[in-house]
C-alpha cells in the first residue's frame, strides 16, 4: 500500500462497479488504478457528516478502505463538519475498517416489530 495516493475523483477515471455505496467523490489510486472510492453526506443532522466508501473486491484487506476512511474525515473536519458512520452489526470488514480509521462505536440499531396484543 506504500505507493496509494488519496485524491479527488476526475471525471476521466475508470471507475470498478460498485456493489453497495455509491461512487465518492475521493479515490484511492494504487498503481495507476482506482481502488476505492468514497465521500460523504451532509444531507442531514447537522453537524454530522455520514461517511460512505466501497473497495474493490479484489483489493479488500489491504488496508485501502480504512485508509480512505482516514483522509475523508479529515475533509468532514475542514469542511466544519464531524464525521460519523454506519455499518450493519454483520459486517464484521466495514466495522473494523471504521475503528482502525479511528471512529469509535457509538450504539447499536435494532430493528424488529412490536407485536400488539389485543384481550
Amino acid at each position: 500500500m506504500g505507493n496509494a495516493v488519496f485524491r479527488k475523483r476526475h471525471n476521466e477515471d475508470d471507475i470498478f462497479a460498485h456493489k453497495a455505496e455509491p461512487v465518492g467523490d475521493y479515490v484511492i489510486e494504487a498503481d495507476k488504478k482506482v481502488v476505492a472510492t468514497g465521500g460523504y453526506l451532509m444531507h442531514y443532522n447537522f453537524p454530522f457528516a455520514d461517511l460512505y466508501m466501497e473497495v474493490r473486491e479484489d483489493q479488500r484487506r489491504k488496508g485501502f478502505g480504512s485508509f480512505l476512511i482516514q483522509e475523508i474525515k479529515k475533509q468532514c473536519y475542514l469542511n466544519g463538519r464531524v464525521p460519523a458512520a454506519r455499518a450493519s452489526v454483520h459486517n464484521i470488514a466495514s466495522r473494523a475498517t471504521l475503528i482502525k480509521a479511528g471512529l469509535q462505536v457509538a450504539g447499536f440499531m435494532l430493528l424488529g416489530k412490536v407485536k400488539h396484543n389485543t384481550l
